[in-house]
């Protein structure tokens, strides 16, 4: 399957497929980045900036996923120091 198009399935509740370069959203509508990939455990996102780096979030933070975005349980900055 091509990583451009879905590589991942949200985690059972959370409807919605996670798509390579949706946008991720911490719970306080904050950007952490974007989906780079996904595996039954972690999203790995590419965080926002140009010296952003990477960071893997398990997929048990998703909360939603809606339109080319993904919604976490925890705020941004959490997510995204983790």
């Amino acid at each position: 399957m091509d990583d451009e198009r879905i590589v991942g399935r949200a985690q059972p509740g959370v409807e919605g497929s996670i798509q390579a370069g949706a946008i991720v959203l911490g719970s306080d509508g904050n950007e952490v980045g974007s989906v780079v990939s996904v595996t039954p455990e972690v999203l790995t996102v590419k965080k926002k900036g140009l010296l952003g780096g990477r960071t893997d979030i398990r997929r048990t933070l998703v909360r939603h996923v809606e339109d080319g975005h993904v919604e976490l349980e925890v705020p941004a900055k959490q997510a995204s120091s983790r």
